[in-house]
């Protein structure tokens, strides 16, 4: 804390107060000068408190200093003029303005021992009956465990918004749980890398041999592997990661503390796939149950198909399907479960489009879904009925101290539907398949479409491609490029890329090339693209151009492109709202983009006053406003959401301009701009480059090394991820 500036005063107005995450805004009277603005994690905080703050001093270009605060230490007003403010801000329920008058005029300095310890007290006070004084003294009591909780992890170098999270999951037992168990803090709930928590538990004196130490070693790493797709970590490899966090000589140091933790269930061991696997039990559940249930609908019997089913839709349409669409066709109208892939133009939506008419001929209801908003928009456009994501299909809800998700669809409340079609399931993971088959009635058909071809999930699994990997799932897979599509360079392309050919990169109708030697080079054409080349030629907004690139890093990468973009396309301007952040800044008409999940934020939809908590990690949005005094952003995102992002949130956004490949996948952009230059040889792969391609609908300009793009289609490995569904299906189908 060297690096600090310290304040210290009393409260003497609040400005802002976000009842969910603690984050304030307040004046607080130093003695010296005009009360000064301090922001910070303060929850509950009301006039009359006194603060020791550290922190440092920020200018805003509209109001001036303000104190950020870090954290630091607060107490109970003393005088009762200072308790009678305190307690008539409202931070209790039952007292206000005029209750707190009374209150003090009562009990004067003894008024908080006689909230803490003597509430029948309270009774004595005209209008305060003795159930609402117990009411008055749990809240009391609760606000004081979080206070002293926000110290204690202040404390030891953790910030206020950890204990936050400690206090919604623990309650008011929170501090002696993390302080009995600090390991806790590893779990996904608080986000706390396993390094900084043992330096938490070795602060508290906890021996560097505990029990507890090793076996968080373990579950830290197969939960830090849930984001790199892994289901299972074979065991070998598990317990060599952990000893590596722990600094011990051997992995066989590990074996007890793995025993141990699949003895009391944490973690299930099985030998799979030729590996000791292990897994973190509620995904052996998730995989053996997507597995059975995925079998089980294998077994059921078909529907029947009228006799002109496919002369129906034909004269309906006006098209003449091909013989694998027609496959598609009857499967997808007929059977219990059906996955459809093929690469684009092969006809998967114009097959969908005919199977959704068949069903709704013979009065099968039908409901869409697709993983993000952008790809449910496309689907609702091109089948014309409504499609939802998958999250809000399941009614996404989260648990009371808001650690996790829930779905309000589930096997007590099924989803209202005979035939549900999903799409872009190569973005489905492991989990979120488990809870989409939970919620599907046990009479209803599902068809599964993607491309087996593009980038997996971000989470753990690799639900596609292990259903197709099974041989046990009815598949269909379409491989003709027809006629329309063949006038689509960016289709015939694709198709080429994904043979391990380099297409011609010559430029012609919808895909242009323009090679450029150097990022700087790389960068300077993008941004003229962005903003003059391709709107006027085009004669489209920019708003309708996405920039897209293998990598974050570099000249050529989307953090320079976004800050060159964003300087381009939405520069500083009077009247139009900021707010710096270090060497960035956010301001109003941004696209920005969310990088992880968060289950605290809560979101409106203003049209149907419908309230919601929760954004995804992918989820963009479009800065709507900036409120420089609270420093309050609001976005509204591309599914008409709208949510209030507070300072400390707006580190989980990025902007936009320009995303990655991955951030891409399930959507499809008017123009995609995309930049090839040389990065990690990780990321220069085939798959990868295929999904960029096919992420643009009308134009697509490649800007960088022909050499580079070259390497890309060559490079067909594809990262290894550890999964056994397919395993599990094909041998349930043996039985």
């Amino acid at each position: 804390m060297d690096n600090y500036e310290r304040l210290e005063g009393k409260a003497v107005a609040i400005l802002f107060a976000n009842e969910s995450n603690g984050y304030t805004v307040f004046k607080l009277d130093c003695g010296v000068t005009e009360p000064v603005t301090v922001v910070g994690c303060f929850p509950y905080a009301a006039p009359g408190e006194y603060f020791e703050l550290y922190g440092n001093w920020t200018e805003h270009r509209t109001y001036g200093q303000q104190f950020k605060a870090a954290g630091g230490e607060r107490w109970l007003p003393q005088t009762p003029e200072d308790i009678e403010a305190y307690l008539s801000f409202g931070i209790f329920k039952g007292i206000g303005a005029a209750t707190a008058a009374r209150i003090v005029e009562r009990f004067g300095e003894r008024t908080f021992s006689v909230l803490a310890e003597e509430p029948e007290r309270l009774a004595l006070i005209p209008g305060i009956t003795l159930e609402r004084a117990k009411k008055i003294q749990v809240q009391f009591r609760e606000r004081m465990e979080l206070r002293r909780l926000l110290e204690f992890v202040s404390e030891h170098g953790l910030s206020p918004e950890i204990g936050m999270r400690l206090y919604r999951r623990l309650g008011a037992n929170a501090a002696s749980t993390v302080a009995n168990n600090p390991y806790i803090l590893v779990d996904s709930d608080y986000g706390v890398s396993f390094p900084v928590a043992d330096l938490f538990a070795r602060e508290l004196g906890l021996d560097d041999n505990s029990p507890m130490r090793f076996d968080a070693a373990l579950k830290y790493v197969l939960i830090h592997n849930l984001s790199n797709g892994h289901v299972f970590i074979p065991a070998g490899k598990l317990c060599a990661a952990a000893a590596s966090l722990l600094e011990l000589g051997s992995p066989d140091e590990m074996e007890p503390s793995l025993v141990r933790l699949c003895e009391k269930g944490e973690i299930h061991r099985e030998p799979v796939l030729r590996e000791d696997a292990c897994y973190l039990t509620e995904l052996y559940d998730a995989e053996c149950e997507v597995a059975r249930r995925l079998v089980d609908m294998t077994r059921h019997s078909p529907y029947l198909l009228p006799d002109d089913a496919i002369a129906f839709v034909e004269q309906e349409s006006g098209i003449t399907y091909g013989d694998r669409q027609c496959e598609a066709i009857r499967a997808g109208a007929s059977l219990p479960l059906l996955v459809l892939t093929g690469g684009p133009g092969t006809g998967k939506t114009t097959a969908i489009r005919a199977v959704i008419r068949l069903c709704e001929r013979m009065r099968r209801r039908v409901t869409l879904a697709a993983p993000t908003g952008r790809a449910a928009n496309r689907m609702s456009e091109v089948c014309g009925l409504e499609a939802r994501t998958i999250h809000r299909l399941l009614e996404t809800v989260f648990t009371e101290d808001k650690s996790s998700q829930e779905f309000g669809r589930n096997a007590d409340n099924p989803i209202d539907t005979d035939v549900l079609i999903v799409d872009e399931l190569s973005m489905v993971d492991l989990p979120l398949m488990h809870a989409l088959l939970r919620a599907l009635p046990e009479d209803a058909a599902l068809i599964l479409v993607g491309d087996a071809d593009q980038l997996p999930s971000v989470g753990p699994g690799n639900v596609l491609k292990d259903l197709i990997q099974s041989g046990c799932i009815p598949a269909v897979h379409l491989d003709t490029i027809f006629r329309q599509a063949q006038e689509s360079m960016i289709v015939m392309n694709a198709h080429t890329i994904n043979a391990g050919k380099v297409p011609a990169l010559k430029s012609a109708k919808d895909f242009f090339f323009m090679k450029r030697n150097s990022g700087a080079e790389i960068a300077k054409t993008i941004v003229e693209l962005c903003t003059v080349r391709l709107p006027n030629f085009f004669h489209i907004d920019p708003s309708q151009i996405q920039v897209i690139a293998p990598s974050k890093k570099q000249e050529a990468g989307t953090v320079y492109l976004n800050r060159r973009l964003q300087e381009a396309l939405n520069p500083p301007a009077p009247g139009k709202a900021e707010l710096r952040m270090g060497e960035s800044v956010l301001r109003v008409g941004d696209r920005v983009m969310q990088t992880r999940n968060n289950y605290d934020i809560v979101c409106e939809r203003p049209n149907t006053g419908e309230s919601s908590f929760g954004v995804f990690n992918g989820d963009t949005a479009t800065i709507t406003a900036i409120d420089p005094a609270s420093q309050l952003v609001t976005l509204t995102f591309d599914d008409h959401r709208v949510a209030s992002y507070t300072p400390e949130l707006l580190q989980e956004l990025d902007l936009a301009y320009a995303i990655t490949v991955h951030k891409s996948q399930g959507n499809e952009f008017p123009v995609v701009v995309l930049s090839v230059f040389d990065a990690d040889p990780r990321l220069l792969s085939r798959n990868l480059l295929y999904t960029a391609v096919t992420r643009a609908k009308n134009q697509l300009v490649v800007v960088g090394s022909d050499e580079v793009f070259a390497r890309m289609v060559a490079n067909n490995i594809r990262h290894k991820r550890y999964s056994a569904l397919h395993v599990r299906i094909r041998a349930l189908c043996e039985e």
